[in-house]
């Protein structure tokens, strides 16, 4: 009995063993992740016509960010030349106006906009007034135009 049972253990072992060896040698000549340089990266990205015309330089304060981003290729949905007047009441926050451009159809996203005026820390920036501004506008350059940094 006491030998059956070791020839069943060194079974086991064996088997496993050459699972972990079968197994290792699959994932060697068959990688799933294979790990992209830069360049590989650029090359895709150019393949699938999302190269980059610019690259993001450091930016010394966030009104240098801002415009950077204002300045960054985009795609955007359809533009049209049709003006919306939007006003912004005083003591509005950024919430409600993100949800006056987007009820407007001026941006797309709320979400998109909110990130933004948090990065580049505008929230107390925004000029009440009346505006007269277009559908899909670029986020940045609309942030810009609101806090007076652009006219």
């Amino acid at each position: 009995m006491g030998v059956l049972r070791t020839k069943n253990n060194l079974y086991l072992i064996l088997g496993l063993g050459i699972g972990i060896i079968v197994s290792s040698l699959f994932f060697l000549l068959f990688p799933t992740n294979k790990a992209l340089t830069n360049q590989e990266i650029i090359l895709r990205a150019a393949e699938l016509s999302m190269e980059r015309e610019q690259i993001f330089e450091p930016a010394s304060n966030q009104l240098e960010m801002l415009q950077q981003w204002v300045n960054y290729p985009k795609i955007y949905p359809e533009k049209t030349n049709e003006i919306i007047t939007v006003t912004i009441p005083a003591g509005a926050n950024s919430s409600q106006i993100g949800k006056m451009l987007a009820d407007n159809g001026v941006i797309s996203s709320i979400e998109t906009f909110q990130i933004l005026v948090d990065v580049f820390s505008v929230e107390k920036k925004f000029i009440a007034g009346v505006y007269q501004l277009q559908h899909h506008m670029d986020i940045g350059e609309l942030i810009l135009m609101l806090t007076g940094i652009k006219k």
